[in-house]
């Protein structure tokens, strides 16, 4: 089970990556992207993209954390160019990984996540 300070800690970068999101609106949305990606996950950064979903999910392990990098993959996928279908599809694979870990009763991802997940 996770700690209440680990959960918090989880919450207060999906609220960061949150506003990197809506930074990626309005900036350069690959580069707000990839250091919301590097916030995340932090000195896993260089190596949780290279693997397949279900070991990147095992080695991020919180729900929270899988749904938020599910995120910003899908959002990487949105803006299209080449592997975009591939993201898109790691981004499903990532969120489904985050709902099967999560908790019947720990809402949050789905709000997160949305209805592409």
């Amino acid at each position: 089970m996770i700690r209440a300070s680990q959960r918090d800690q989880i919450l207060r970068l999906m609220r960061d990556l949150t506003q990197a999101l809506q930074a990626a609106r309005t900036e350069n949305p690959l580069d707000a992207l990839r250091d919301a990606e590097r916030a995340l996950l932090g000195p896993m950064a260089d190596i949780v993209p290279r693997m397949d979903a279900d070991t990147a999910a095992q080695m991020l392990g919180e729900p929270l954390r899988i749904a938020a990098f599910a995120r910003l993959l899908h959002e990487r996928a949105a803006l299209g160019g080449p592997g975009a279908k591939a993201l898109a599809a790691r981004a499903v694979h990532m969120a489904a990984a985050a709902r099967a870990r999560l908790p019947a009763d720990d809402p949050g991802v789905e709000d997160f996540i949305g209805g592409w997940g």
